[in-house]
């Protein structure tokens, strides 16, 4: 959990290397320098902290290592720049809320930064260079963002399939009965096995053909389809799972009072379109969200231009 909430609020997070490293300088920004170990030190920060996401994106690559660590030079030369400064009373009151959010004492955050080799000073300040970034991007960026009620219009006459109401979905079910007198070992093989199914689902199998082989319930001969339902049809455990659910989605293993139950959301009838004043709070987030990426890359670009920026091979 606490490594979750440190990836979260610093993304850039540098712990110390494992492997001695005979450092050098592998650019220069304007007046500052990135060196070796810095690069080393990210590296293995993000082997890490998500090592899952890594493996999907093929690796590490090291081009993108430097210039994520160039934009952060750049960043915050620009902050100071601006004169953006960050209190040690700011930074200790944003440690005790990562504290808080993981339900841990700064005493246990220290042995775990021990732990990961990583020094509490070395975090403080990783935390106060997090703080002044978001507050620079905030200055420079979001509070420069301006939506005009035409905007949101016309977002909306080009997105509006993407707020259709969803009416009726078609369910699809993997079923596996418990037995009253199952122990806690035929239990807990049981939901191995369904979790199996979920894998293999995930990972391209037919959910039709498992639930013809393996659900327990009636619609086994179809499938595993139950048919079209509103949310309002389901009784309640199911219907807060469906509602989040789209076309293609695979729930999690569920346990209900009938057994374990997987589904799937195999189609859906749709209503007619919202009107605007429904949804105009999404499209308002979805065009500063837009917005702000837009700025964001625009911004990033012109600080990097003029730059002095000399890569080190």
């Amino acid at each position: 959990m606490l490594r979750l909430l440190i990836l979260c609020f610093l993304p850039l997070l540098v712990v110390s290397v494992e492997a001695v490293v005979l450092d050098r300088i592998v650019a220069e920004v304007n007046d500052e320098v990135i060196t070796l170990s810095e690069l080393k030190s990210l590296e293995v920060s993000m082997r890490r902290n998500d090592p899952g996401s890594l493996s999907e994106r093929g690796g590490l690559d090291p081009d993108q290592l430097l210039d994520q660590l160039v934009d952060k030079k750049i960043k915050l030369q620009r902050a100071k720049e601006l004169g953006i400064r960050v209190s040690d009373e700011a930074v200790a009151k944003a440690i005790d809320d990562i504290c808080a959010q993981a339900g841990i004492t700064r005493d246990v955050l220290q042995e775990k930064l021990t732990a990961e080799g990583i020094s509490l000073s070395g975090y403080q300040e990783d935390i106060r260079d997090q703080i002044v970034m978001t507050r620079l991007i905030n200055t420079e960026i979001r509070s420069r963002i301006v939506i005009l009620p035409e905007e949101l219009q016309d977002y909306y006459a080009r997105h509006e399939e993407r707020y259709l109401i969803v009416s009726q979905k078609r369910l699809l079910r993997i079923l596996k009965t418990v037995p009253p007198e199952a122990t806690d070992a035929q239990k807990r093989l049981l939901r191995e096995q369904m979790e199996t199914f979920r894998t293999q689902i995930l990972s391209g199998e037919s959910f039709r053909t498992l639930a013809s082989l393996h659900s327990e319930g009636p619609e086994r001969r179809d499938g595993g389809e139950l048919g079209y339902f509103t949310a309002d049809e389901l009784r309640e455990e199911l219907a807060e799972v469906v509602r989040q659910m789209n076309p293609g989605d695979l729930s999690p293993v569920l346990e209900l009072g009938d057994g374990l139950t997987l589904l799937m959301v195999d189609d859906a009838r749709q209503a007619t379109p919202p009107s605007f004043e429904e949804v105009e709070d999404k499209i308002r987030e979805a065009v500063y969200q837009e917005k702000l990426t837009k700025r964001y890359a625009e911004w990033i670009r012109d600080l990097r231009d003029n730059a002095f920026i000399e890569i080190k091979k």
